[in-house]
């Protein structure tokens, strides 16, 4: 099978999304299947080259998320590319500026569209401010999603958000877990005790953005809640992100911001 996808955000952009699709197009790779893959312009980390698989818009930093690149596709020069590559069917995995291109692409040359819902909105709008724009924001997706023959969900639980939003044509891609990635075998001690973690001592990890919509000033409050109880337990935050230095800057005992 041969997959045209679309996304702004992929590999060297380190995000939830960005991530899923890369393990997506390797899987698909290692199967035999051909991708090619449609995102934004990301400055590429020192000495890399490009991944042979990826299709680059010119592309600015999102005034709301400098981290996540708005791309401004070519649409005739990306239904050119699509048409060289041949693909069996168009996955659109962002509903912005290249999800259309992906759309409008596959419309052009009568391809099957699949969607996959990857962001809940709603959490999004409400964490920074923005809950005005729900009532067009949702009117707008329902007719992106309804240009898909099916919307790929990540959860049940997600799935029951976008019935409640009346996108109905859905189904589940699971995610599972990379078990050569993550194995108790990777244990490390020295680590742990750069954290201040011995050998018995609990160390809790939050792997994932620093950002708004992570909620993660409710794991900060819990973990400050629970005072002594904690004992030598540290709490470790793995990623990146704008509340980076926030965090930092409130020295929270017992809180490392890995990065």
């Amino acid at each position: 099978m041969r997959v045209a996808l679309f996304s702004e955000v992929y590999w060297p952009m380190v995000s939830g999304v960005g991530v899923t699709l890369r393990r997506l197009t390797e899987a698909l790779t290692a199967r035999g299947h051909e991708v090619r893959v449609y995102s934004a312009n990301y400055a590429l980390p020192g000495g890399m080259t490009d991944r042979p698989e990826v299709h680059r818009s010119p592309s600015i930093p999102l005034f709301l998320y400098p981290d996540v690149q708005w791309a401004f596709p070519r649409l005739n020069e990306i239904v050119d590319d699509v048409a060289r590559f041949r693909p069996d069917v168009v996955h659109v995995a962002t509903e912005f500026a290249l999800g259309l291109a992906g759309v409008k692409a596959a419309r052009r040359l009568g391809l099957p569209v699949v969607a996959s819902a990857h962001t809940n909105y709603d959490q999004y709008a409400g964490r920074y401010g923005m809950d005005w724009v729900l009532g067009q924001g949702w009117r707008y997706l329902r007719w992106f999603y309804g240009q898909a023959g099916q919307v790929l969900c990540p959860s049940h639980f997600y799935e029951a958000h976008l019935h409640g939003r009346g996108v109905m044509h859905t189904g589940i891609w699971t995610r599972g877990v990379d078990t050569t990635a993550f194995n108790p075998r990777f244990r490390s001690g020295d680590y742990r005790a750069a954290l201040g973690v011995g050998a018995d001592d609990l160390l809790v990890t939050y792997v994932g953005r620093l950002a708004r919509e992570k909620n993660l000033d409710l794991l900060l409050e819990a973990w400050h809640a629970l005072g002594p109880r904690r004992g030598n337990a540290q709490l470790a935050l793995v990623g990146r992100g704008p509340l980076a230095e926030t965090i930092q800057r409130r020295a929270i005992p017992g809180v490392h911001v890995v990065g």
